[in-house]
């Protein structure tokens, strides 16, 4: 089954009893992967624009390490005179 295909009920059940686009996912039966998470999270979002109240699931991971941005930024900026 593709996204486009599924009921939206279905989808808001999905949505709104899982913890991130993984499980929405295994719980429509549909195969997980990058380009399906996209899809689910922009129907989600097209969703709360038409007014329907559903969760956020956060940002995602984010970096372990701390990066000195200045730093790459100047590393960045050598390159560009190239």
């Amino acid at each position: 089954m593709t996204i486009n295909k599924i009921d939206a009920r279905k989808f808001i059940e999905a949505w709104q009893t899982s913890d991130n686009t993984k499980q929405v996912a295994e719980r429509l039966e549909l195969e997980w992967c990058q380009n399906a998470a996209s899809k689910l999270g922009s129907r989600a979002c097209f969703y709360r624009s038409k007014g329907v109240a559903l969760k956020s699931f956060g940002k995602g991971r984010r970096p372990s390490i701390k990066l000195d941005w200045d730093n790459l930024s100047g590393v960045a900026e050598m390159y560009n005179d190239q």
